[in-house]
């Protein structure tokens, strides 16, 4: 009997050790996560099936909020009016693995309620944002969907490199095309001219031509100005142009400091 009980204390004495193990293990888990959680500049979230903030960590703050006030409230409190509908199928997304929200651009509200907007090119803020369910069986079940974990980064540099590139892409195929353009008119302008020049000189200062001539000399020489222009095409600038139609305005392409668009 004496050694049953004894047998039975061991037992319970192991089970208590593994379990304080098992806490123990827990904890470092769960401080790891929420120290590298911590240090992430972008918003982590979990919200349950009603969108109702589960967690949120702190880089929240730079937005005017603080992560307490926000546990239990609606996640689509803080998103863009506008965004709202189209957000309830992204931001708290049930879906998981390829079919998940990716990347997915939003305006979120600071809490004095100005928007967070994504227009790269007025040097606005972009967010992004990428959501999965989370479910305790192996298999997504709607009988096992516990919640909705996503993240929110902001973009605004990414975006901004990547209209830089753009705008680079368009400056080279403009120099180019222009350059290429500017080469091929130079040179029959060039005996235009030329003639014309040799016309003007031979005939008399009463020809009835003589006006018409000089007009064409004239054009011919602006069409000249036009050229040094595109040979000298800086970067990708345009202008309206009829039917609301943009075109390359090389005034603005050859000069320094003129405004990009």
């Amino acid at each position: 009997m004496q050694d049953h009980e004894k047998s039975k204390e061991q037992l319970l004495a192991e089970l208590t050790s593994e379990r304080q193990q098992g806490e123990q293990d827990l904890h470092v888990v769960n401080s790891t996560f929420e120290s590298i959680v911590r240090s992430i500049p972008d918003v982590i979230y979990r919200v349950e099936r009603s969108g109702k903030i589960l967690f949120i960590n702190d880089a929240i703050r730079k937005y005017g909020y603080e992560p307490a006030e926000l546990i239990g409230t609606n996640l689509f409190d803080i998103v863009h009016p506008d965004d709202q509908a189209e957000a309830n199928f992204r931001i708290n997304e049930k879906r998981t693995g390829e079919r998940r929200t990716q990347d997915h651009e939003l305006r979120l509200l600071t809490k004095d309620h100005h928007s967070v907007p994504v227009d790269v090119r007025e040097n606005r803020t972009a967010m992004l944002v990428s959501a999965e369910g989370i479910y305790a069986s192996a298999t997504p079940q709607d009988e096992t969907y516990m919640y909705t974990q996503g993240i929110v980064c902001d973009a605004t540099i990414r975006l901004q490199k990547e209209e830089e590139t753009r705008q680079a892409d368009r400056s080279r195929v403009l120099t180019e095309a222009a350059g290429g353009a500017a080469h091929e008119i130079y040179q029959p302008l060039t005996v235009i001219v030329g003639l014309v020049e040799i016309a003007l000189v031979e005939m008399m200062p009463t020809d009835k031509w003589r006006a018409d001539f000089s007009e064409i000399l004239f054009q011919a020489e602006k069409i000249k100005g036009i050229i040094d222009k595109m040979r000298n095409v800086q970067k990708y600038v345009t202008k309206s142009y009829a039917s609301g139609k943009d075109i390359a305005d090389f005034d603005a392409a050859s000069q320094s400091g003129a405004e990009e668009v």
